[in-house]
């Protein structure tokens, strides 16, 4: 299958999950990454990086995220189910960096963690990671329960949060999973990373499954065949979803992003969260919609259509 998408063009491989060092043959996995010259991305917890895994990808010229959510194995924890996870995550960071590779921690803020924010980068440069990003949590899957239970920020609490913070003094090590948009310019010129991938990317679910991303895994709809019985570029060229993707992204974004001037830059963000919340690809994205609605969407970033 991975030889067939290499022949069709593809380079790099994104390594995630859930939690992709679960699965038995993933040290196998990513040793052939290496072996046939792709570029390997590894979304991970942390806590099953072992000495060998960390020299795989460091042989696949990988790069790494690792999720750390406080300075503390308490604060940590709450997002967390085992127990430890915190110092195994801390380890992981630790063995990935020994091994040069870049290695960025990614901080998903909500109302538990908001007030260790400083602490957590301070940690994550000391543990030597390379850059620091925080997540706005979407309200999919297990962060559906963090809704119901009032744990989320919610679009202005995440705005003033991010407005309160110098981010000149944090520099370039921290970065913030925000729409363009809300960006100052200078900023916008050093974070390249923030720009959609959807019309460049498919999704290879653990079953076999294709799907956009790993959102297969959360809507049935999205799965739009399977790698045992039909090609793998074969889906991905000719399935009517991502002709309609294609089309639409960003031509036809409708809502805010219709009129944001860096709608072909950002294209609509995460247009996967997008269909989660409004059953269309090409709606506005809801973060900016409710921020328009809040009047909080900065309005010299649009313009007139």
């Amino acid at each position: 299958m991975f030889l067939g998408v290499k022949a069709g063009g593809v380079n790099s491989v994104k390594f995630g999950g859930g939690e992709p060092l679960v699965l038995p043959y993933a040290a196998d996995l990513i040793e052939f990454f290496a072996k046939e010259k792709f570029d390997l991305f590894l979304e991970t917890n942390g806590t099953l990086v072992t000495p060998r895994l960390a020299e795989l990808v460091g042989k696949a010229g990988g790069r790494a995220s690792v999720s750390l959510d406080g300075p503390d194995e308490e604060t940590h924890s709450l997002l967390r189910i085992s127990k430890n996870s915190f110092e195994q995550a801390k380890r992981g960071i630790c063995l990935l960096v020994e091994r040069g590779i870049y290695t960025q921690v990614i901080f998903s803020i909500h109302k538990g963690n908001v007030a260790r924010f400083v602490q957590t980068v301070a940690l994550a440069r000391e543990l030597g990671a390379s850059s620091l990003k925080v997540n706005f949590i979407q309200r999919m899957g297990r962060a559906e329960e963090m809704d119901e239970n009032g744990s989320l920020l919610d679009v202005r609490e995440f705005l003033d949060f991010f407005g309160r913070l110098d981010t000149d003094v944090l520099g370039d090590f921290v970065f913030f999973d925000i729409p363009i948009a809300f960006k100052k310019i200078k900023r916008v010129t050093k974070e390249m990373n923030y720009t959609c991938n959807i019309c460049s990317v498919v999704g290879v679910l653990s079953n076999g499954d294709v799907s956009i991303c790993g959102i297969g895994n959360l809507k049935d709809d999205l799965v739009l065949g399977n790698i045992r019985s039909k090609p793998l570029m074969e889906i991905w060229q000719a399935h009517p979803l991502f002709q309609d993707l294609y089309r639409d992204i960003p031509a036809n974004l409708g809502g805010i992003c219709s009129n944001c001037m860096f709608k072909r830059q950002c294209l609509g963000c995460c247009v996967v969260n997008t269909y989660n919340v409004t059953g269309r690809f090409n709606a506005g994205y809801p973060f900016c919609e409710e921020a328009h609605r809040l009047g909080l969407f900065p309005r010299q970033r649009l313009v007139e259509v």
